[in-house]
């Protein structure tokens, strides 16, 4: 876990070597106030889900391993979706400049997929508040039981947007 561990919380703690060898000799730490099995399993579809997808996608979540475990380049145009923090938010006088920069990281980079871990805890928007993507993106599947949003792109759509 990336945050700061507060003595005062409880945290699930295990080896992290069941969610992934990378992981062996690692004590993993949460505290989504999930059990052992539940956080195994919720690791466990989304490496699956990402596994499936043949295409290029940008993976909103907090945590940084997706990529790593499977061997995979992160299109994020951003490290960490913390608003304000990391990316301007809505509200900002520098967010046009951000929504142009995360366009072209979808067309260079040919993404069709943006899949939201609605667990984020420090993304405090709807994807669809960038303006570029609020029409040009479809819902194809919602496993909110899951904590996943998945839309897909469609890119000729974003290419020909005119901010």
């Amino acid at each position: 876990m990336y945050k700061d561990f507060d003595k005062n919380l409880k945290y699930l703690n295990f080896n992290g070597e069941v969610i992934d060898q990378k992981f062996k000799n690692l004590q993993w730490k949460t505290r989504y106030n999930l059990s052992k099995e539940d956080e195994i399993k919720d690791f466990s579809l989304k490496i699956n889900l990402l596994k499936s997808l043949n295409d290029n996608f940008i993976f909103i979540t907090d945590y940084q391993i997706y990529n790593n475990i499977l061997n995979l380049e992160d299109y994020s145009p951003v490290k960490y979706w913390h608003t304000n923090v990391s990316y301007p938010g809505k509200d900002s006088k520098f967010r046009l400049k951000f929504e142009t920069f995360f366009r072209n990281k979808i067309l260079k980079n040919n993404i069709k997929f943006i899949i939201i871990d609605s667990k984020a805890s420090v993304f405090h928007e709807d994807i669809e508040d960038y303006s570029f993507l609020k029409n040009c993106l479809i819902k194809i599947n919602n496993f909110e039981e899951n904590n996943i949003l998945i839309y897909q792109i469609d890119n000729l759509c974003i290419k020909s947007y005119n901010s």
